[in-house]
């Protein structure tokens, strides 16, 4: 079972040795598209990636295309030639940097949500790209002897599983991560972001434990199932404590927003409460000072979440993202229950 952190290149801190062991591969994020080629060119932070590589040869360091409004993929899945185009130029930029594997972050086939290019083909001709890339890398992997991994990225919902083909490119992946965060609830309320078990309020849409559901049922093995935590929280102004202390009350407009683990260890110094939902296996903030309302992982959830991963012979853990608390109590909460 692996440990995965995604790291991003804007968000940029040093990896120490002691987080580096209590890992067993990183995402570095993100390669976009760009004229139908993978591109590095924005990074701010390539030297030191290619660093954390040639320090760490035990961590599998892979490098992650895409990611949220990230355009470029449905226009490149258009033709075989511009599937190839992006095939290469994505082989191309691991060699060149040494990563070890990659992973495919599209946000989403077939859905234009995020403001990129989607169209109904995206279903039936991503996986035709997926086994292009896979050939390539492992042509790649023949010159340099070594076996490169290929992990993609999912949303949690049904809506995203339903126009993804696995049966014709399961073969290719190592593991398939479920974004299972921000799966809040409707617009304009409270709710968990990042709950293992489905809360008691029917209108939460999904929870970790039904995305797994889910993506087994559209034919992922469960043990190339990652489960998503959050090393971040969503805030937002309530109306009020309500029955719940803030949890499934109407939001302030304008006024959710995401937060750091230090601005909760903060308020919880300044007098606001966690609770914990027995139901959902989650906790939550409200700070009755501002009406202040927040959702995250914490130590606890983040055992229970590692726990259900060991449980049901899953292929690991990942999270969102690995600079977002400082502390480093999350890291440890995740591998002390990996171990």
């Amino acid at each position: 079972m692996i440990t995965l952190a995604y790291l991003s290149d804007w968000n940029f801190t040093e990896l120490p040795e002691r987080d580096a062991a209590k890992l067993t591969h990183l995402q570095y994020s993100f390669a976009l598209i760009a004229d139908g080629r993978a591109s590095a060119a924005h990074w701010q932070n390539g030297d030191k990636i290619r660093e954390i590589i040639r320090r760490y040869p035990n961590l599998k360091v892979g490098l992650a295309l895409g990611g949220w409004g990230a355009d470029g993929f449905s226009q490149a899945m258009e033709n075989a030639q511009t599937r190839q185009a992006l095939a290469d130029s994505f082989a191309e930029l691991v060699g060149e940097y040494g990563f070890s594997g990659v992973d495919l972050d599209w946000e989403y086939p077939c859905e234009s949500m995020a403001g990129i290019a989607a169209c109904p083909e995206d279903r039936e001709r991503f996986p035709v790209f997926v086994r292009l890339l896979r050939d390539k890398l492992d042509s790649l992997g023949k010159k340099n002897n070594k076996r490169y991994f290929m992990t993609m990225a999912v949303g949690a919902a049904e809506m995203f599983a339903e126009n993804l083909l696995f049966a014709e490119m399961i073969g290719c992946l190592d593991y398939v991560n479920l974004m299972t965060y921000d799966m809040g609830l409707p617009e304009g309320f409270s709710g968990h972001h990042t709950h293992l078990r489905r809360a008691f309020d029917e209108k939460n849409p999904v929870s970790v434990e039904q995305s797994v559901e889910i993506y087994h049922r559209y034919g992922v093995p469960m043990e190339k199932i990652v489960i998503g935590a959050a090393f971040y929280g969503k805030g937002a102004k309530v109306t009020g404590r309500g029955e719940h202390n803030g949890l499934y009350m109407p939001q302030v407009p304008d006024s959710a927003r995401s937060i750091r683990h230090d601005e909760i260890n903060r308020r919880v110094s300044a007098g606001a409460k966690i609770y914990w939902d027995d139901t959902a296996q989650a906790p939550y903030l409200y700070d009755e000072s501002d009406n202040f309302f927040a959702t995250f992982d914490n130590e606890r959830s983040l055992r229970e979440k590692t726990n259900y991963v060991r449980q049901n012979r899953l292929g690991g853990i990942m999270f969102w993202e690995y600079n977002s608390d400082k502390t480093g109590t999350l890291l440890n909460a995740v591998y002390e229950g990996m171990i």
